[in-house]
């Protein structure tokens, strides 16, 4: 069952950029909610439900493209969605002694998909430093929603996360993490621009 379910996905991303029409992302979009049930629930970091947030935001706006408002509504849901799950996962770990500590890192590397024993050994020996960059990750996850205020904050908020993605598929193998994710940055510029010309009429 699962495999056919993948093979219904590939289909449907394969050519729904070419065919963008509202069956083949519905079908995308069930596809993708049947491998999640599949297995219990969302997995891999939370992201089939983000890559569920886009798919039934893009549906949404397919089934009405005559009106304008329904699309704009769908690209701000996704932005405020995106902003919201950085958030929380930047709270959750504020509230953790071990991120404030700086013990949080060295222990998830222990379980790191790759063999990641150098960077935790380097970590341990180096705790002052595994605090900053554990205050760091907080830092960028809680100040997120800055990214709908304006397109600047937009761009270097979206660089920092997607470099930090980046080394999650590399130390964690959290690939899907990177791809559900980045599918919602256009959604974020687009907002920050409509934001920022009602904020600063630019």
């Amino acid at each position: 069952m699962a495999r056919g379910l993948a093979a219904v996905a590939l289909f449907a991303t394969t050519f729904v950029a070419f065919v963008p029409g509202l069956p083949l992302v519905l079908l995308l979009w069930a596809s993708t909610a049947l491998i999640a049930l599949r297995w219990r629930g969302s997995v891999n970091g939370g992201s089939d439900f983000m890559t569920l947030v886009v798919l039934g935001a893009l549906s949404v706006a397919r089934a009405a493209p005559e009106r304008p408002l329904v699309s704009l509504g769908c690209l701000w849901y996704v932005a405020i969605q995106a902003c919201n799950s950085y958030f929380i996962a930047g709270l959750v770990k504020l509230k953790a002694a071990s991120w404030r500590q700086g013990r949080a890192l060295p222990a998830f590397l222990a379980d790191a998909a790759y063999d990641a024993s150098a960077l935790r050994s380097w970590l341990t020996r180096h705790p002052r430093f595994a605090r900053v960059l554990g205050w760091a990750v907080m830092a960028l996850e809680c100040s997120f929603p800055l990214a709908l205020v304006h397109p600047t904050l937009c761009t270097l908020l979206v660089t920092l996360a997607l470099a930090f993605h980046i080394a999650n598929v590399y130390v964690f193998g959290l690939n899907r993490f990177l791809w559900a994710w980045a599918a919602t940055y256009p959604a974020l510029f687009f907002a920050s621009h409509h934001l920022g010309q009602l904020l600063f009429g630019r």
